[in-house]
């Protein structure tokens, strides 16, 4: 199993929803505490119904012809996942800013998210899962940039104030 992640970007959210594929997307607001802010977890529909599959003991069988809408079962995989990202995401932000992320509500119409606007310029942080030498998957963390604010004297003193890498 390979697993990576890929170099940050930052761009507006409009931009960003243009060069997802087409198809069943997953995506799951994560609430950020302290604050009102929120990210996103993006995870493509096929992957989250080839787990799906797996988690009822099939072999990660998929529709040919993918749904337009995610059954309860599917919603309840995705609240598992979105569980399962939140903790370690705490735990990766603790050296910088002490945040907290909840899952909220899956929905497959990113128009459906409140809260981020098209032209809002967005973090995005991507990681690839890929078994052997097939085609990876793709789960995208996305940040507001406004929901960052709350936390950018912190992110800024410990950025600016690292001690140059000696290697």
């Amino acid at each position: 199993l390979r697993i990576w992640a890929e170099p940050l970007s930052v761009q507006r959210f409009t931009d960003y929803r243009a060069e997802r594929p087409e198809g069943l997307t997953g995506w799951m607001p994560l609430a950020m505490s302290p604050g009102s802010g929120q990210s996103l977890l993006v995870i493509d529909g096929k992957f989250a119904l080839e787990l799906l599959d797996l988690f009822f003991g099939g072999t990660g069988a998929v529709p040919h012809e993918m749904p337009a809408e995610f059954s309860p079962a599917a919603e309840a995989m995705y609240q598992r996942l979105g569980r399962m990202v939140a903790e370690p995401m705490a735990t990766a932000w603790e050296p910088l800013a002490k945040i907290q992320f909840a899952p909220g509500r899956v929905v497959a119409d990113a128009a459906m998210v409140s809260g981020i606007d098209g032209d809002d310029p967005v973090v995005l942080t991507r990681f690839g899962i890929a078994k052997g030498s097939a085609k990876p998957v793709f789960i995208d963390i996305v940040y507001p940039v406004q929901s960052l604010k709350p936390y950018a004297p912190s992110l800024t003193g410990k950025v600016l104030g690292a001690a140059p890498d000696p290697a």
